[in-house]
């Protein structure tokens, strides 16, 4: 009975500890990580009332974009102004038709981002990773996961 009694409190203990590791390494980042984006996001809107939301983007850089009134702005990680250009839908559309032809993907969500010193408009779907020059509208990553 007493080597009953001690196995279920060791079994309890390390239930307690696995949860308590859980809580520490898998959410702490994470939410560390929400506490850093809605403090960039505060300093952007302190310069941009208009900005209803930051997409963050992580390539080479962590930066986050916005589109108002049809102009793209990227921010850096600190909220400091990157790059800003003028938006044209028309260019999601022209990423979107090309991504559907050349790569097969229907009703792809193309996204604005920075890569390559410049704006950037990309596609991450299934296991392809596509980004586009927000000028040119070229390919200037290609990444497909399962080539391996």
């Amino acid at each position: 009975m007493k080597n009953t009694v001690i196995t279920l409190i060791c079994i309890l203990v390390i239930v307690f500890l696995f949860f308590v590791n859980v809580g520490l390494n898998i959410s702490g980042p994470a939410q560390a990580q929400r506490s850093k984006d809605d403090e960039v996001y505060s300093k952007i809107q302190k310069r941009f009332p208009l900005v209803q939301e930051v997409p963050r983007h992580n390539f080479k850089y962590v930066t986050y974009s916005a589109v108002i009134n049809n102009k793209v702005y990227i921010f850096d990680y600190e909220g400091g102004l990157v790059i800003e250009k003028p938006f044209s839908e028309e260019k999601i559309q022209l990423v979107t038709q090309k991504i559907n032809n050349e790569y097969g993907i229907e009703n792809a969500n193309v996204q604005i981002g920075y890569g390559y010193e410049n704006v950037v408009l990309y596609v991450e779907e299934g296991s392809y990773m596509i980004y586009f020059d927000y000028d040119t509208l070229e390919t200037v990553f290609y990444h497909r996961g399962d080539l391996v």
